[in-house]
């Protein structure tokens, strides 16, 4: 190495400090420090590893770990399962909390108001639903369907806290309805073109095994105008027309 040049690199470290290390900040590049080194690895690369720690105690920062207090599921005990952390921060202490469960992937989101009170914002811990797709089509299901996941684990255990299944009908219809890993029912009603007239639908589709699916019941009642001059309406049970557009499980 040329001796200047060695001075003068010598010379650079030896000076140190902000005016030959700036940090950086909003309005100039600079060098970044340690504290926000820490927070970008943790965002970008690997989060920090804690146990034992509250959640609403926690900087800012990105966290991956177990045993934690004020758990949305587990406010009194410290939690037994890894739960990936986000705090990002705001003005004047405001800042947004939000919790994934890494088995299960439910998540909780809390915001915290100026100020920095965690009786502020939200107040508690918001839920965030979502539901995975387990079959889609356009079918009656008069033969049972296969499911593309099971709905309980190896062990029993439900994966889902309910299903959804959308629908439409021949009549035109579109509807979704909510229900149980053992069933959902459908009951919709759709009123008739003619002056006397409605169409009373009922399905109920059941899970045989945990991972197929069938309707047991497609049932129509319908209520008709005999003749054109005839005001009274008549009833007759009819085969269904509903089919099944897609079964989602609740997570």
């Amino acid at each position: 190495m040329n001796k200047k040049f060695n001075r003068l690199l010598q010379w650079h470290l030896g000076k140190g400090g902000p005016k030959a290390h700036p940090d950086v900040d909003e309005f100039l590049s600079g060098f970044m420090p340690s504290k926000m080194f820490k927070i970008a690895k943790s965002l970008f690369y690997w989060r920090k590893n804690v146990h034992g720690e509250d959640i609403l105690a926690l900087e800012t920062g990105y966290y991956e770990g177990s045993n934690f207090l004020n758990h949305p599921s587990s406010p009194k005990k410290a939690t037994t399962w890894i739960s990936n952390i986000d705090v990002i921060p705001g003005g004047d202490g405001r800042k947004f909390i939000q919790i994934t469960d890494n088995i299960t992937g439910y998540r909780w989101y809390r915001t915290v108001h100026t100020g920095g009170a965690t009786s502020s914002g939200t107040g508690g811990w918001v839920r965030s639903e979502g539901y995975e797709v387990l079959w889609s089509g356009n079918s009656a299901l008069a033969e049972a369907v296969t499911l593309m996941a099971p709905l309980t684990d190896e062990n029993g255990v439900h994966r889902y806290d309910g299903v959804i299944v959308d629908y439409e009908t021949k009549t035109g219809q579109h509807g979704r309805c909510y229900g149980s890993i053992y069933w959902v029912s459908i009951n919709t009603t759709n009123v008739n073109d003619t002056a006397v007239g409605a169409d009373i639908l009922e399905g109920k589709i059941e899970f045989p095994t945990s991972q197929t699916a069938k309707m047991s019941k497609n049932k129509v009642i319908n209520l008709y105008q005999h003749t054109d001059a005839d005001n009274a309406a008549y009833m007759q049970a009819m085969d269904g027309t509903i089919e099944i557009t897609r079964i989602s499980g609740i997570r």
